[in-house]
């Protein structure tokens, strides 16, 4: 699989850079952002391939982040994470467009395994190419 541009917007600096770490030693293109207007203001100049996105952002939740990032780019696949979640989140999550939900904490090897799945159903939908 080539490298994808994968956005991580989450208003944790240490756990956005933590993951995006990880991700780009997958040789991935990442941009790490501490926020949902900023997550915009990212892909203005760079369309991301997938957005992995913290539900819980002090200026732009992860849901109209994820709602405006999908009116931009309607192939773009959507991560959730929260430190919070719960049912009512993952349900909403689901009706925003969210591809996968998942709490925070989880182990990075699952995360990346399921990300690596979504990454290889967009490669044939490439949204910057």
């Amino acid at each position: 699989m080539r490298p994808m541009r994968i956005l991580i917007a989450d208003d944790n600096k240490d756990a956005a850079e933590s993951l995006g770490i990880l991700l780009e030693m997958s040789d991935h293109d990442v941009r790490v952002v501490l926020g949902g207007r900023t997550a915009l203001d990212a892909t203005t100049d760079w369309p991301a391939d997938l957005a992995v996105l913290d539900l819980d952002m002090p200026d732009m939740n992860g849901f109209a982040t994820a709602r405006a990032l999908r009116q931009r780019f309607p192939r773009i696949r959507l991560v959730a994470l929260s430190g919070f979640l719960d049912e009512e989140n993952r349900r909403h999550a689901s009706l925003t467009g969210f591809d996968l939900c998942f709490a925070k904490g989880l182990p990075f090897g699952e995360l990346r395994a399921s990300i690596d799945e979504l990454l290889q159903q967009a490669a044939g939908t490439h949204t910057h190419d």
